[in-house]
Order: structure tokens, then sequence, then C-alpha cells
């Protein structure tokens, strides 16, 4: 058969369906109920983030208010006759310690809409002293889609999971309740090959279906004002629209089978529901039974243990040189203050060495499950979707793994900028308070946000491309007039 006259049947196809979808009241108000839906909850991801946003801008307008109030404080320390308490303003042992203390903020990204709502606000906020260094404790298991949007309706929540039903719906019956009503007969009676007549069907339901969803999630990204937003828009519309042909590819293979639209409809539900929380449940279980990672119960003990064992040796310590020096017991001179210090930067530096073993798994457990979940992506559409929108929104594993170390390496300066300052018993003035160590965060470059949704997007492209050939391969057995396997 030649090809314009392929193309030409083709096109019969697809306007004949445009046509009866647009005749059909419960498909128009499918359609419409899920594009005002998604619409609804790109905005409701909006305001989730402006509130983020809004939450961080008030912490660092505290601690700009506390800095503003501790330089007044400082210049009453240093004046003569100031009191005990008014003089540990001055001090830089308190004021890196607790004073002038700071929290070292991860910039909410506009994208963050698209991704499912999370309680992050302890893990982009941390606030940094001279003590031992504190990070939110992570969880070591894999995001299970059944969390997702579980309360408040997001981004995520529509396309990973209604989405697809709505795919289903649409399309379960495109060429079974043909053959049910007898009318694959009359279509068959014309040279029409069953790829033209499924392609023709099920397109026209790809455009209707996904172009929405890609457009308005990819306007969420595109209209985020974030660094590469283009590239996060176009990756984010890519992956929607991909993710929707996995879901027609998997009709049409059902589609060319003996089954008929019942038993379709549930063959496609139950490939939902195993691409939607088998999958992500099995991982979960699967990574359960290798994880080595503390458990927050035991992070918690540890530190907590640490403290006390840091503490019971630094009194220890007093109590041997309070019983050689008892004269020194009832004074508190300069040098008694200066051994007092070190002795708290010793404490601390005693707790960081021992829990620096179960923070190491911890931070190992961590790796490794970012490592398993790029290649969990690649066993269901729906975590490869996921994946891309945490990438895109600002949530993935190496985004958080980068502002860790940054918040890592910004407390070694502040605790070194303090301790030195401590040690060689100075006082500070208020002009040093604008020269106290700043935190800064860049995100990554386009090339890093590029890298870290390649891996999701082939995985959604893998599924499509091989339920489509699947389906081709079976076109060939499709029978318009055999008995449908579920029929009467």
């Amino acid at each position: 058969m030649t090809a314009p006259r392929t193309i030409g049947q083709f096109t019969t196809v697809a306007q004949h369906e445009v046509r009866e979808l647009l005749r059909s009241p419960a498909h128009v108000l499918l359609w419409i109920a899920f594009t005002a839906l998604l619409v609804f909850s790109a905005y409701a991801g909006r305001e989730r983030v402006a509130a983020a946003r809004a939450d961080l801008a008030l912490i660092e307008e505290l601690d700009q208010r506390t800095l503003d109030e501790n330089r007044e404080r400082l210049v009453t320390g240093l004046a003569e006759g100031a009191t005990f308490a008014e003089r540990l303003y001055a001090d830089p042992h308190w004021i890196g310690l607790r004073h002038g203390a700071r929290h070292a903020l991860l910039p909410e990204l506009g994208s963050g809409a698209l991704a499912a709502e999370d309680d992050v606000l302890a893990a982009d906020a941390v606030l940094v002293t001279s003590a031992a260094l504190e990070l939110a404790r992570g969880e070591t298991t894999t995001t299970n889609p059944t969390l997702v949007g579980a309360g408040a309706l997001d981004p995520a929540f529509v396309l990973a999971w209604l989405l697809p039903l709505v795919v289903l719906a649409f399309c379960y019956g495109a060429l079974t309740e043909e053959r049910e009503r007898g009318t694959a007969v009359l279509l068959f009676a014309t040279p029409v090959p069953v790829g033209t007549l499924l392609l023709g069907k099920l397109l026209p339901r790809l455009v209707l279906l996904g172009t929405p969803a890609a457009v308005v999630a990819g306007a969420v990204a595109a209209t985020s004002q974030d660094p590469d937003a283009l590239l996060r828009a176009a990756s984010t519309a890519g992956a929607v629209l991909v993710f929707t042909g996995v879901w027609v590819a998997a009709a049409a293979l059902v589609n060319v089978g003996r089954a008929g639209s019942a038993s379709a409809a549930l063959l496609l539900a139950g490939g939902w529901l195993v691409a939607t929380i088998g999958v992500p449940a099995a991982a979960d279980a699967a990574w359960a039974a290798v994880d080595d990672g503390p458990s927050a119960a035991l992070e918690v003990s540890v530190e907590r243990e640490a403290k006390h064992v840091a503490q019971s040796e630094r009194a220890a310590v007093l109590d041997d040189f309070m019983a050689d020096h008892p004269e020194l017991s009832t004074r508190a001179d300069a040098a008694g203050v200066a051994s007092y210090k070190r002795a708290v930067w010793a404490t601390q530096d005693r707790v960081e060495e021992l829990v620096a073993p179960i923070a190491e798994r911890r931070d190992r457990a961590r790796a490794e499950r970012a490592r398993f979940m790029a290649m969990a992506a690649l066993l269901s559409p729906v975590t490869a979707l996921e994946r891309v929108l945490d990438e895109v929104a600002g949530r993935g594993a190496a985004r958080r793994a980068r502002f860790e170390d940054a918040v890592r390496s910004h407390h070694e300066r502040w605790r070194t900028w303090f301790v030195e300052r401590t040690l060689a018993g100075d006082r500070m003035e208020p002009g040093e308070l604008d020269g106290v160590p700043r935190f800064r965060w860049e995100d990554e470059p386009s090339a890093a946000v590029a890298r870290h949704v390649a891996a999701p997007l082939a995985a959604l492209v893998v599924h499509a491309l091989l339920l489509a050939l699947l389906a081709a391969a079976r076109r060939s057995r499709f029978r318009p007039l055999e008995r449908a396997a579920d029929a009467d």
C-alpha cells in the first residue's frame, strides 16, 4: 500500500475519532474535569512554593534582626561598667555558639510547585553555630507513590496517579468496542491495516490528553524564573508527553488481543496498580532488605550517648584538675574562663568524633539509596516521572547532597573563624560582625540538570517504545470477526 493512501486512511480515522470524542458527553466532561484539576493543582503548587519562600524569608529576616540586636548589645558589652551578662555579647565564644548563629538556607525553586508536597523546611534551613553540626535526618527508603498527594492536591499526584487513569478511560475500548458492536467488520471491509486503524484511533487521544498536561506542567517550570527555566520546562513537558504515550501504548497492546472491553479495562487497571503501587512497594521491600543505614532512633540514641560521654570525660578532667588546684574552685579569672572555653570546644570535637561513624553510615546509605532509585526508575514509568519532577523541582538527591556538603563546609569556616578569636582572647568589635562567614549557594549549571533528568527520561522512552513494539508485533493477531474472550 502506498504511503499517501495510508496517510489518507489515517487522517480519515483520526478525524472520525475526534468527532466521536467530541460528541461523547462523558469524554468531554472527563477531559474538562481533568484539565481543570491539573490547572488548579498547578495553582495550589505555586501557592505552596510562595508559602515556603515566605517561611525562608522570615527566617532570614529574623537572622538579620538578631544580628542588628547583637550589634547594639555588643556596643553595650564593650562599654565601661558592663555587667558580666552584657560582656558575653562581645565574647566571640558566645557569639559563635549562640548569639550570632545564622541559618544556611536552600532556596525554594519556583518549579517546586510540580513536586509532591512535603515538609522540607527543617531540611532547607539549617542553623549553623560553633557547636557540632546537626543536619536533618533523611529517610533511607524509596519514595512510594502511595504517599504522593496524600492530603494536598499537587501536580505530582495529578500527573502520576490521575493522568494514567484518564488515559485508560479514553483508550481501553478503542478496538474492542468496535468488535463487540460488530462495526469492526465494516471497518475492515476496506483494506485498512490494523496498525493504521489503531494509530488513527489512539493518536488523537494521546494529543488530546498529553498536550494539555504537558503544556500546563511545562508552563509551571517555564514561568518559575528559576535558573535554566526553559530546560526545566522542556524536560517536564517532554516527560509528561512520553508518560502519556506509555499508557496509550499499553492500551494499544491490550486492544490488539482477544480480550473484550471489560477484560481490557481490568488488564489496564491491573497494569496501573502494578506500575503505581506494586513496583514502588517491591522496591521499598527490596531496599529494606539490603539497607544497612541507621534508623532515626539509633541516630538520636548515639548522639545522646556521645554528648553524655563527652561531658562525662570533660567533668572527669575538671574534677581531677580542681582536686589538684582547690584554690581555683572559687576564682573565675581570665585564665579560668579561657580554660572553660577550651573545654567546651574539646567537648564539641569529642561529640563529632563519636557521632562520625553513625553519620558516615547514614551518608553512605543515602548515597546507595540514590543509586537504587536510579535503577528503580527503569522498572516503573511512575517512578521515572516522579524522578523527573523531583529533579526539575529541585527536590532531587543530588541537589540535597550538594546543599549538605555546602553546609558542612560553611560550618567549618564558621567554627574556625570563631574558635581562632576565642582562643586568642579577643573581644569582637561591632564592625567585625559584617566579616562573619556567610553562607553562599549556587545552583548547578544546565549540564548538571540535564544529566540528572536524562536517566528517568530515557526510562520513560524505553517503556513507551517497548509497549509500542509489542503492540505492533501483535497487531496481526487481531480478528474483527473473532468472538471476544469475555463476551456472553
